[in-house]
């Protein structure tokens, strides 16, 4: 049976490497950020994890996500992702959300860019 065939070309391969957008960019915590990948292994199962940008090559602060998403047939995916307040990313500039295939053969990281408040800029 030629089911083969279509099957293959259906699995796309996008050049270069997997992405990882999120929407927003900036802001505060207590937030969900959605997260948006292209280009990933099909049907791999991806999590994630929050982390502060390392130290000197060290990860001080490393947050689980207990979220996973799977690739879609196009190598897509979206996830809704907590952002929580109150574990130390209100502390750092940068929030980087790492993103991991089940066999840790690719790894993406993101980055969300700290805002201390909420407030608007007084005019």
């Amino acid at each position: 049976e030629p089911t083969a065939g279509p099957a293959e070309t259906l699995t796309p391969v996008a050049p270069g490497q997997p992405i990882l957008s999120l929407v927003p960019l900036s802001g505060t915590v207590g937030i969900t950020l959605t997260v948006h990948g292209e280009g990933w292994p099909v049907g791999a199962p991806v999590g994630f994890v929050l982390a502060a940008p390392p130290v000197e090559g060290v990860f001080q602060l490393v947050i689980p996500v207990t979220d996973t998403v799977q690739v879609n047939e196009q190598g897509m995916f979206d996830l809704a992702l907590w952002l929580p307040e109150g574990v130390g990313l209100e502390n750092v500039p940068q929030a980087w959300v790492i993103g991991s295939t089940g066999d840790g053969q690719v790894q993406v990281v993101a980055t969300y860019t700290v805002t201390t408040t909420t407030l608007p800029m007084p005019y």
